[in-house]
């Protein structure tokens, strides 16, 4: 073993071990997916949302409304945003995994080299004073042919310190790799997100446009469905109105033609009652006159006109009886 083997040359050199980054490629390619896909989401609809019916129609009862083209953009223009932002922050946490990698890298590369370096001056050292030993001649060959043994050991310390310095220099160059495609990978996203929040923005504020019109137009609305109201109320009012005075009116005409045609029953009665009285007065005298006669022949006969008088007597009692049946 090396005199300035510390059991980390094997250890120098090794690739640290990273989370998958993600390749510019990779980045750009997820950059135009997320542009193809706004451009689609924010593409001119032709339909046009049911809330923009005309708001002179006759209002109805309310209803559930039905997700607007502007919320429906907006959602979308959310999703997407998130799904940038978690990308971003998936890419940032590669980054600061990559960074603290390097930066781990970077020691053990500072670390080797000052291990060279040192080797490299305990070499020179060495050397001279191995010059000056044999100039020297008061030491002995012994410490002589000690020092160069030293000299030896210095120079497989000095070898097997390049050897991980050039390991540490690799694998530094792999670290210092990751974390500028990690890097690139999160300029990438951050241009995505920038873009998603922009798009969003715009998507957000035709959101609240739209909602403000609906506002206002629902305002205009209920402003229309109070003036109907009130319309419907007076017009019903005065259809009121007008049904009570037609039917007094009504009623006053047909008591005027209850009273007419009561008068004109009465007449019709008292007419009546005086056919009847009549009839009466006929029939008395036909029975009084009967009583005068002596002819069988004659009474016969007048018999035959007491019977004609009492049937007529009998019918105009009738009929002075439905009349009077119809007074009531």
């Amino acid at each position: 073993m090396s005199p300035y083997d510390d059991g980390e040359s094997s250890a120098r050199g090794m690739p640290i071990e990273q989370p998958r980054a993600i390749s510019a490629k990779q980045a750009v390619s997820y950059t135009v997916g997320a542009f193809i896909a706004l451009s689609v989401m924010f593409t001119p609809q032709l339909s046009m949302p049911a809330e923009a019916a005309s708001s002179t129609a006759t209002p109805t009862a309310s209803v559930t409304r039905p997700m607007s083209v502007e919320q429906r953009n907006l959602d979308a223009a959310q999703s997407i945003l998130d799904a940038a932002d978690a990308k971003l922050k998936v890419t940032q946490k590669s980054v600061a995994t990559a960074k603290a990698a390097d930066d781990k890298q970077l020691a053990i590369l500072k670390k080797a080299e000052d291990k060279a370096n040192k080797a490299k001056d305990d070499l020179v050292s060495a050397t001279t004073k191995l010059t000056t030993m044999r100039g020297d001649v008061k030491v002995s060959d012994k410490a002589v042919e000690k020092q160069k043994e030293k000299i030896v050991a210095f120079k497989q310390a000095q070898t097997e310190s390049l050897v991980g310095l050039d390991k540490a220099r690799v694998a530094r160059k792999e670290t210092a790799l990751k974390l500028t495609t990690a890097q690139q990978g999160t300029k990438s996203y951050e241009k995505t997100k920038q873009t998603a929040q922009k798009s969003y923005d715009v998507a957000n504020q035709k959101f609240k446009l739209y909602e403000s019109q609906q506002a206002e137009k629902q305002k205009k609305i209920d402003a229309s469905k109070k003036v109907a109201t009130e319309k419907l109320k007076a017009k019903q009012a005065a259809d009121a109105k007008v049904a009570k005075k037609n039917a007094e009116r009504k009623a006053k005409e047909e008591a005027k033609i209850r009273k007419t045609n009561l008068d004109a029953l009465k007449k019709q009665i008292s007419k009546q009652d005086e056919k009847v009285k009549k009839a009466q007065t006929n029939l008395k005298a036909l029975e009084k006159e009967l009583r005068s006669l002596n002819s069988r022949k004659t009474i016969e006969k007048q018999e035959v006109k007491i019977a004609q008088a009492k049937t007529k007597l009998e019918a105009e009692k009738s009929i002075l009886k439905e009349l009077k049946a119809k007074k009531v």
